[in-house]
């Protein structure tokens, strides 16, 4: 792709509390933000349009370890899609967020 290019900006900070040294338990706060620019309409014979685009989301969560290798978390996200247009393929993300609650579990092998 000839004229992409994406910037990607990151933040994370995670704090262990109770058994810090058996790190048991976590909390942490996670900012991400990228800015892009998208074509739409491009082909072999059209140069079609690009518009400059970003994504936003921030989180902030705490996990358990159960045991060495089972994680529990639970985290609050929100998302938002900036700049998107109302029209073309991409038109599902114009004005686009999404706020809510993720838990998850993990095991490692």
């Amino acid at each position: 792709m000839e004229n992409w290019y994406s910037k990607i900006y990151y933040l994370d900070k995670i704090a262990c509390y109770g058994k810090c040294k058996n790190e048991k338990f976590y909390i942490g706060g996670r900012y991400i933000k990228v800015d892009a620019t998208i074509s739409e309409g491009t082909s072999a014979t059209s140069a079609g349009t690009q518009y400059d685009v970003s994504i936003d989301r921030t989180s902030f969560g705490g996990g358990w370890f159960v045991t060495k290798n089972i994680l529990m978390k639970a985290e609050y996200v929100n998302q938002n899609y900036n700049d998107y247009k109302d029209t073309g393929p991409n038109n599902r993300f114009f004005e686009g967020n999404f706020k809510g609650f993720v838990i998850q579990g993990a095991i490692a092998f």
